[in-house]
């Protein structure tokens, strides 16, 4: 998400060691380090600006909730990894619904995140930043207000007040995409 454009004169060609189509370059070692340490930089400004597309603070005179988002990334090994977040309302409502059998639940959770293509994603982002649906873009209404009710259902054995919960719901993405869906749910309580 970011560029780094440097200019370099003919008269350099042969310092950073360009081939007659001037497809490769090699920085000369004398300021590698240096492009190397912009380029991070750069790279850094982009990440911060791109992640934080897309988070929210709590509103004034609303109850403070934190957004439960459905992945996380965590640190393994000293790598990046994309986890579900277990504690995404769904989900946990979900593996607890399931009993004996959320084990394999686990397991085929698991499998989702081992092979993520995050590559792949990475690369269509980068190509077509445009070209992605929204969360349940394409689905009815009937779908996204089930998984509202669903989710719905499970906050309300440990929320009872309909404005906390529906500050809950809208810090659940995807439900916070979908404020109107989450008024009628609430509304047929």
């Amino acid at each position: 998400m970011a560029r780094l454009s440097l200019d370099i004169p003919n008269a350099m060609d042969h310092e950073w060691s360009l081939d007659i189509k001037k497809s490769t370059a090699r920085p000369p070692a004398a300021i590698r380090e240096r492009l190397t340490d912009l380029a991070e930089a750069i790279r850094n400004d982009a990440r911060r600006v791109f992640a934080h597309r897309g988070e929210y603070g709590t509103k004034p005179g609303k109850p403070s909730v934190v957004m439960e988002r459905p992945w996380c990334a965590k640190n393994r090994s000293g790598r990046i990894v994309y986890q579900i977040n277990k504690k995404h309302p769904l989900i946990e409502s979900t593996l607890k619904r399931m009993g004996p059998l959320s084990e394999y639940a686990e397991a085929m959770l698991r499998l989702i995140e081992e092979t993520v293509p995050v590559q792949k994603i990475w690369l269509d982002t980068a190509e077509a930043s445009e070209d992605h649906a929204i969360p349940y873009e394409g689905y009815d209404e009937k779908t996204v207000l089930n998984d509202i009710r669903m989710t719905c259902d499970f906050l309300s054995q440990s929320i009872t007040n309909t404005e906390t919960l529906r500050a809950y719901l809208l810090a659940t993405e995807p439900f916070n995409r979908y404020p109107k869906a989450v008024d009628k749910v609430l509304k047929e309580r």
